[in-house]
């Protein structure tokens, strides 16, 4: 009677697995309304940036929704002195599957360290909004080392010079 039990157990388990994986797959449909808006950097854009100089990256919106999205608007989250233009500085709206290419200037100031900076690009519209980053080293601005360096070295000959007089003296 046992050994009865545990064959029905085995058979139901081994009927109900075949079950499931013979129903057939539901289809999974995109929800109506939802929106998506894509917004990244394309292309090759330069890594190594100079201080007080024009740099262009182009960056790619996208509407993978099934609605148009209107009155597109882009800023930036630059450092201080920094400027970023946007060409065109905004879009009326971006049909369904749309994309535009968009031409941003970038000029890093010319009182900027060299080091890396992290710039934040921003596409925002009525509906939705979406961001991505660009990621820029500045060379040929005024690095802070040098002027640690002349500081140290200004100290050292006044050191000299001081010694100097006073050995004189005596």
């Amino acid at each position: 009677m046992k050994k009865r039990r545990i064959y029905l157990l085995r058979l139901f388990l081994i009927l109900f697995g075949l079950a499931v994986m013979l129903m057939p797959s539901a289809a999974v449909f995109a929800q109506p309304g939802k929106l998506d808006l894509a917004f990244y950097i394309t292309g090759p854009y330069p890594n190594n940036v100079n201080a007080g100089q024009t740099n262009q990256v182009f960056a790619v919106i996208q509407n993978n929704s099934n609605t148009p999205i209107t009155n597109i608007r882009f800023s930036a989250n630059a450092p201080e002195g920094w400027t970023v233009t946007f060409n065109p500085a905004g879009l009326s709206s971006l049909g369904i599957n749309g994309s535009y290419t968009v031409q941003i200037d970038i000029i890093p100031a010319m009182s900027t360290p060299n080091q890396n900076y992290d710039i934040t690009l921003i596409a925002e519209a009525n509906e939705t909004r979406a961001v991505t980053n660009v990621f820029l080293k500045v060379q040929g601005g005024t690095p802070l080392w040098l002027w640690i360096g002349i500081g140290v070295a200004v100290l050292v000959l006044i050191g000299f010079i001081l010694v100097y007089i006073r050995a004189n003296r005596q």
